[in-house]
């Protein structure tokens, strides 16, 4: 996907379109016109974008647990007529340290949907992403990533090390039967299946 002949603007509105016919408001526990008002003000901070590299996203709009329950955002992400599933505690997942989100809908910027990492463990990422100035993503991140970008799953699957599921284990995506799972794995384990997601910076 070339997304420098994307316009960002009509990028923005699929995403919002996109969460609104997921039923976000619902979900939320808001009327549409309420929750259009938390969402399309994050529309003026697209265009302070820059160059996007080939094969990168140039931002979701992200929805924080305490805005959607984690399970409530998993339910919405069906692909062929199954149920997505969770296969961990919601209540265990945390951000990694030095990882700082908001409790309100945001963006993330300069995606990558973790293609680039495919066969390196979580915790070798980190440190990479670090030297690069990179952050991975967290389990609401990733779940934008697929909301947004459902073919994503279908090419490899996801680690997410920016958040941490109790202290030594990271959360990751991928298809079950066709459908998403939240699961997790191990900080050190590789797998030429998954690769870890990142992003440039949050707003």
């Amino acid at each position: 996907m070339n997304m420098k002949l994307v316009d960002f603007n009509v990028l923005f509105d699929q995403q919002v379109r996109t969460l609104l016919w997921q039923g976000c408001p619902d979900a939320a526990g808001m009327k549409e016109e309420q929750f259009l008002r938390c969402v399309e003000p994050l529309g003026r901070e697209i265009s302070e974008i820059g160059q996007v590299p080939d094969g990168y996203i140039p931002f979701l709009i992200v929805i924080p647990d305490r805005f959607v329950p984690l399970r409530k955002q998993m339910a919405m992400l069906r692909r062929n007529g199954g149920a997505p599933s969770v296969s961990l505690n919601p209540d265990a997942l945390k951000n990694a340290e030095g990882v700082v989100t908001k409790p309100v809908p945001y963006l993330i910027f300069d995606v990558e949907s973790g293609a680039a990492t495919r066969g390196a463990a979580p915790g070798e990422c980190v440190k990479r992403f670090r030297q690069e100035g990179r952050c991975g993503l967290t389990v609401e991140e990733g779940m934008a990533l697929v909301t947004h970008f459902p073919e994503t799953l279908g090419n490899h699957y996801i680690d997410l090390p920016g958040s941490r599921y109790y202290s030594d284990r990271v959360p990751d995506l991928w298809l079950c039967d066709s459908e998403p799972m939240l699961s997790f794995s191990w900080v050190d384990l590789a797998n030429a299946l998954w690769g870890s997601a990142s992003c440039g910076r949050r707003s």
